[in-house]
């Protein structure tokens, strides 16, 4: 799966950061942006096709091999899904503290049928659960799994 910046998002491209700005000049920057501008991004996937004697590891669209690509000529990438993200106070004070001490995020929050393949994503799995637990304890605040954009504090 992979995230790509559409339209307005594209104007960001090769800008400079004033890093004179101070410490958080990438956040101002994000701020300033989304201010006025809705944001898209379109959500594109890449396909395991099966192949016709199903051996995995001689297949093209291996799971459990990380460092093999999987060819784009035989599956490319198509848009399955728009992110799109309106013109808000994109870093408020109850927002940050929300975001950054009641949320985890971690790719194993999907529906059984998206969670990811193979190997490396598997054994990540538990340091994503311990890193949220030592957060949580670390913060002396409760993990809050948002199922909707609307729990969110503005």
């Amino acid at each position: 799966m992979i995230v790509v910046p559409v339209l307005s998002l594209r104007v960001l491209t090769g800008k400079e950061i004033d890093l004179g700005a101070g410490y958080n000049a990438i956040q101002l920057l994000i701020q300033e942006f989304f201010a006025d501008e809705t944001a898209v991004w379109d959500l594109k996937v890449q396909l395991a096709l099966a192949s016709e004697d199903n051996h995995q590891e001689e297949s093209a669209f291996p799971n459990e091999k990380a460092d093999k690509p999987w060819p784009e000529e035989q599956s490319p990438w198509p848009t399955v899904a728009t992110i799109t993200v309106r013109p808000q106070n994109s870093y408020s004070d109850a927002r940050q503290t929300f975001v950054d001490e009641q949320m985890s995020f971690t790719p194993w929050h999907k529906l059984a049928i998206h969670r990811p393949l193979g190997g490396i994503m598997r054994a990540g799995r538990k340091a994503y659960e311990d890193a949220a637990k030592y957060r949580s304890q670390r913060n002396a605040r409760t993990i809050v799994e948002s199922v909707s954009a609307d729990t969110i504090p503005a």
